[in-house]
């Protein structure tokens, strides 16, 4: 009975090992979205870029123009505040008027059973018209060419 455990566990080993060494392989083939090249680009493929905001007035601005200014042809920025209590929501309005990607959905509560940030997501896909999502949050900023080259890549 002990040989017969010790083989499970031996076996269950070289296992582990040989999913550490794919996942390890795996990590190192895939390069920086730098290095993809921007090839042709159907323009009919339309990208819906969602974002719960909540109480992000420091860094809102700054991400959301990074977004607004992709080099991508079919695009829309959705982003779902979640409820701000700071400067969030006069921010995304503000930006709403100058910006036709932008459109800005407000949440004044979450329906039982789901997380404020969940949930914020969740509505932003309802409302998305893009084939394809991303999911981003509302501090981060990204290069111009993010879109293109993701699409490119996929």
């Amino acid at each position: 009975m002990a040989y017969l455990f010790f083989s499970i566990a031996i076996v269950n080993l070289l296992i582990l090992c040989f999913f550490i060494f794919r996942l390890a392989r795996g990590h190192r083939s895939i390069g920086s979205l730098r290095q993809i090249p921007i090839s042709d680009i159907d323009p009919s493929c339309r990208v819906s870029v969602i974002i719960p905001a909540r109480n992000e007035e420091k860094h809102l601005e700054r991400a959301l123009r990074s977004l607004l200014d992709q080099d991508y042809p079919n695009f829309e920025v959705i982003v779902v505040n979640d409820r701000s209590t700071d400067g969030t929501p006069q921010i995304l309005d503000r930006l709403a008027h100058e910006h036709a990607h932008l459109r800005v959905l407000h949440l004044s509560e979450t329906p039982g059973g789901w997380l404020g940030k969940n949930y914020a997501l969740f509505f932003g896909t309802q409302q998305a018209t893009g084939s394809f999502f991303l999911f981003t949050d509302a501090d981060v900023v990204m290069e111009r060419s993010v879109l293109s080259r993701s699409i490119s890549y996929m």
